[in-house]
């Protein structure tokens, strides 16, 4: 929460600041109640806004190198804030909470995640314009009464549409479904799963994934380095330590 103010000794987590900045009261569908995004997500926020801040300081440092060295305070609580500008300013306008839409958004329709063939297979589909709402119908035959939809009237019968296109979908691979529709201009993705990723071609391509053999589950891929260096590559010389491997050396280093 801070260096100062009434909070500033308060234990702060992940999941709590979350629910504190407001962002968990806005993630959720119309009929259903508030709901967490499944991930810690201000950890690695309030992190990189506290490098942002030791940068701009040691910028500050090397332009007047006879000043006092600063202080750099980050609230996790306020760098989440930075995630819910729009939301706060609907707030300030409109004096209440903006009503929670699920994955829709207010300037694009339709806007999902719409079912495919197998177990949990799904795929994202964003219509952002008129030309990709004709493509996307005449990907998946919607007919030419609901091609002819501007935007405003896609939004209103947002929930008919979303019907039509996941019985179109539903029977497709969702890997193939992509391809089709970004090839006719359509913003798509497939969902992926841990597999999809494993066997992701532009991370094999780009030799992401790092085989190291482990003396208690073998040869497995781990993920490897996401920052590149030009000059001083990721080297990757063992693989994760068994328990207690490094004891005697830790408790030895105590000892001197």
């Amino acid at each position: 929460y801070g260096a100062f103010g009434p909070r500033h000794a308060h234990r702060a987590f992940g999941p709590t600041i979350e629910a504190g900045s407001g962002f968990s009261l806005a993630m959720g569908y119309a009929d259903s109640g508030p709901i967490r995004s499944g991930v810690a997500w201000p950890d690695p926020v309030s992190g990189l806004v506290a490098v942002a801040g030791a940068l701009v300081a040691l910028h500050e440092r090397d332009a007047s190198p006879g000043r006092r060295g600063r202080r750099v305070d980050v609230s996790m609580l306020e760098a989440s804030l930075y995630f819910m500008g729009d939301l706060l300013l609907d707030a300030q306008l409109g004096g209440a909470s903006p009503a929670r839409v699920g994955n829709r958004s207010p300037r694009r329709a339709p806007q999902g995640c719409y079912p495919c063939a197998g177990r949990d297979r799904w795929i994202a589909i964003s219509v952002e314009d008129d030309a990709e709402w004709a493509a996307l119908c005449r990907c998946a035959g919607l007919g030419a009464e609901l091609a002819g939809l501007g935007v405003a009237a896609r939004r209103d019968r947002h929930d008919e549409i979303d019907a039509a296109i996941s019985a179109w979908t539903r029977s497709s691979d969702p890997i193939a479904l992509m391809h089709l529709l970004q090839g006719a201009g359509v913003t798509a993705a497939a969902l992926s799963d841990a597999r999809d990723l494993a066997q992701d071609p532009q991370l094999a391509s780009r030799g992401f994934w790092v085989a190291l053999e482990h003396p208690e589950t073998g040869r497995r891929d781990a993920p490897g380095c996401a920052i590149r260096l030009g000059e001083t590559p990721a080297s990757y010389r063992r693989p994760a330590p068994c328990l207690g491997q490094h004891d005697a050396e830790v408790l030895r280093e105590v000892e001197e």
